[in-house]
């Protein structure tokens, strides 16, 4: 193989890496077909524009043309005219890509599959593939080349969902010294052939692989590659870029590192990622779930605080919103170890707050609505007592209570698909309070598969629109986040306010000391948890969440009494009704239809970048675009193998027409060395226009280990046969042909696999001929 074939390939392995990248983007297969053709075709228009000496502004030009007309008629088939492109196919793929920017803003990694998503991934890999070509083949400048693939596979992984991404790292640096190397290797070749870029090498092709450049580069390679991926272990680091070394979340012994709580709370998966070292020990009167924060306005995919003034306080005194009825004061001692929060834990609703030791009240702010406490300081190593209004009604005070009203905010929520409004009836039916239905969703939530590794994948389609129907009619598994969120919406379409508190479990118990109890709360402890506003009552917690791990048990003012059961509130403790999926089955009602967008403000967003009259794009629009491009794969292949097996018939019938067509002793002779000089010219070089026969057939053989008599009599008797005066006998054609058969196939036997796949499938012998 050549400097130059070398030096393909070793792009070629380049880009392959770039474009397997994008796998951590997707979340189901789709993109690969439609990328990796147009890979090939930016590829082939840049070669074939080089090699037709085409100038640079030309050959970008019919590049960025057969970008667009493949990109129309791949994704926009329906609007291509005998398979030319409309301005309605740009129209409708400008649509495309406008919808799949605005729901970048709520889609993340693995993303759906849609039609604009994957056609700005085709776009890309296009435009890199033609640019890396042009800047190493035709500039000469693998640097400028390296960077635009540079540019795309840090963008897929940082978007991506690094599942693997330190193996697509070390592939990427690995491929990438590789091209830099033959690169090089081809460039050194191309200044002449007294450079020693390979030992014992004589010519293009190398005797050994083991060349004085070559083993430099691996040497340097190497070392680059170490060094890259063992410098982080000897640098300092925290909760930044070398965090990974801390377990993926920063909470090993470095600066900075601690159990970092982020109060997002989101339908979509977003784990609160935590360790199992302790964060906090509690001293109090009872176990209690330990908040940090109230979040209580849904956007449609996150959960944020409700707004309010925050104020100070005034002593020892909380400014908080104490409930009246069946009220307990509960006690705790707090002592933080490594929690790295802006919030203080506290047990529901804290009055008062007493710092042990350094008095920090004048760091503290507090939401009378909540009841939070703001810390604007180091958490870290902090003593305060806190004594807390905790609300303990019993099952029935919940059902005489009325529903309160905290506010128009804890009821807003984006409006919900068909599919999950019919399971909400069915999971409530005959329930006839408010608090036989909350408990309904909550014996149902609980009948659910608690998971921290859910992805959430149906259908190929991940949109964070979407997860509210998916969780609830397919996935039915997820974690606290998922659980709360979906508590917290499905009370609040059936008219209750509801709110989602992060903070933590009461944790591990480690001994008491007489009527107060010592826990003990870990990085695992933390939690997620809805609550509902009662009157009188104030904000009552549930608990959907089935956790295993760190058990999360319901409240025993959510359990229905005997008694109550046996009036017939059709209220169900048990599991969901209906198919396996509770909502009918896979078959179902639920899973029947294309599911609908649960954040209504988000739709709002949307529609106002629409046009008016622009056409809609479904969210699981991959199947039009994905049926159209095997159409076109497959009449491509087609075509890819009808050339395969054309090529080399049309070589081998070559020779046979020269023979056919030999009327006389003299033609025989001169096709039998232009039979010889054909493959020569495929499997080494093409023949010079100012080389006789005899020179061109010496410097063949100086590269190949044919015989050098036989090659050198054959070019004897073609020239004696093409110039000679007297011409040739029968028996001088008969030998002529032996010889060419005879060094045929020494070609044949010390050639490599790339010049037997040249000889065979390259097209360029035959315009030669």
């Amino acid at each position: 193989m050549g400097t130059e074939a070398r030096a393909r390939l070793g792009l070629i392995a380049l880009l392959f890496v770039a474009f397997l990248s994008f796998s951590q983007v997707f979340g189901d297969g789709g993109y690969q077909g439609p990328a990796l053709l147009g890979m090939l075709l930016a590829g082939g228009i840049s070669v074939a524009s080089r090699r037709l000496r085409l100038p640079a502004p030309a050959a970008v030009g019919i590049s960025i043309a057969a970008l667009a007309w493949y990109v129309a008629l791949v994704f926009e088939p329906s609007a291509t005219l005998h398979g030319l492109p409309t301005p309605a196919a740009y129209g409708n793929l400008g649509s495309d890509l406008a919808d799949a920017l605005r729901h970048s803003n709520v889609d993340y990694a693995p993303v759906p599959l849609r039609t604009g998503y994957v056609a700005l991934t085709v776009i890309g890999l296009w435009l890199v593939t033609a640019a890396a070509e042009t800047a190493t083949f035709r500039w000469r400048r693998p640097l400028a080349a390296s960077l635009p693939v540079l540019a795309l596979f840090t963008f897929a992984l940082v978007v991506g969902t690094r599942a693997i991404a330190p193996v697509y790292v070390v592939l990427f640096l690995v491929t990438l010294l590789a091209y830099w190397g033959f690169e090089w290797t081809h460039r050194l070749r191309s200044w002449g052939r007294w450079v020693p870029t390979w030992e014992h090498q004589k010519e293009e092709q190398p005797s050994s692989m083991s060349g004085i450049t070559a083993s430099l580069a691996r040497k340097m390679g190497a070392g680059c590659v170490a060094a890259a991926l063992f410098a982080p272990i000897l640098l300092p680091g925290g909760d930044g870029i070398f965090a990974w070394r801390d377990g993926g979340n920063g909470n090993g012994p470095a600066v900075g590192a601690g159990g970092r709580i982020d109060p997002l709370v989101s339908i979509a998966p977003q784990i609160i990622s935590q360790s199992g070292s302790v964060l906090f020990t509690v001293t109090a009167d009872q176990a209690s779930y330990w908040r940090l924060t109230t979040l209580g306005h849904f956007d449609g995919t996150s959960w944020t605080q409700v707004g309010g003034e925050d104020s100070g306080l005034s002593g020892d005194s909380i400014p908080a919103s104490a409930p009246d009825e069946a009220v307990s004061a509960v006690a705790q001692t707090y002592s933080i170890k490594a929690l790295n929060a802006d919030y203080l834990p506290a047990a529901p609703t804290p009055t008062s707050l007493h710092f042990v030791g350094f008095d920090q009240r004048s760091q503290i702010k507090t939401n009378p609505g909540t009841g939070d406490l703001l810390f604007e300081g180091f958490v870290q190593n902090l003593d305060y007592d806190v004594t807390s209004v905790v609300s303990e009604p019993t099952y029935k005070q919940l059902s005489k209570a009325a529903v309160g009203d905290p506010g128009a905010v804890y009821i807003e929520h984006p409006k919900l698909s068909p599919e999950v409004l019919r399971l909400l009836g069915r999971w409530t039916s005959g329930s006839s309070t408010a608090l036989a239905k909350l408990v309904a969703v909550q014996s149902h939530l609980r009948h659910f598969r608690y998971s921290l590794t859910s992805r959430q994948v149906v259908g190929g389609q991940l949109a964070s629109t979407d997860y509210l129907t998916k969780f609830l009619t397919k996935t039915r598994r997820g974690y606290c986040q998922q659980f709360a969120t979906a508590f917290a919406l499905l009370g609040r379409e059936l008219g209750y306010p509801t709110r989602v508190v992060v903070g933590f479990l009461p944790g591990t118990r480690t001994g008491g000391n007489g009527t107060r109890s010592a826990f003990q709360v870990k990085g695992t402890d933390a939690h997620a948890w809805p609550e509902v506003y009662f009157r009188g009552y104030g904000w009552v917690q549930f608990e959907p969440t089935p956790r295993a791990d760190v058990p999360a048990t319901p409240p025993t003012y959510t359990k229905i009494p005997k008694s109550q059961l046996a009036i017939g509130t059709g209220t169900q403790v048990g599991g969901p009704t209906g198919g396996k999926n509770g909502a009918g089955g896979p078959g179902g009602a639920a899973g029947a239809g294309q599911r609908k967008n649960i954040s209504a403000a988000f739709e709002g967003r949307l529609s106002a970048g629409r046009k008016s009259g622009t056409r809609s794009q479904p969210s699981a629009g991959a199947p039009q675009w994905q049926a159209a491009f095997a159409r076109l794969a497959i009449g491509l292949g087609a075509l890819a193998l009808l050339v395969l097996v054309v090529i080399p018939l049309l070589k081998l019938g070559r020779a046979r027409r020269r023979y056919a067509h030999a009327s006389g002793p003299r033609d025989k002779t001169v096709a039998a060395f232009m039979d010889f000089q054909d493959e020569a010219t495929d499997m080494i070089s093409p023949r010079g226009h100012s080389e006789s026969a005899p020179v061109y057939v010496r410097r063949v053989t100086e590269r190949r280990r044919v015989p050098g008599r036989d090659a050198l009599r054959l070019a004897t008797l073609y020239e004696v046969a093409e110039y000679g005066p007297g011409g040739v006998g029968e028996d001088i054609a008969t030998e002529a042909r032996r010889l060419a058969g005879t060094l045929k196939s020494g070609l044949w036997r010390s050639a490599s696999w790339w010049e037997r796949v040249l000889r065979l499938f390259s097209p360029r012998g035959l315009t030669r001929s």
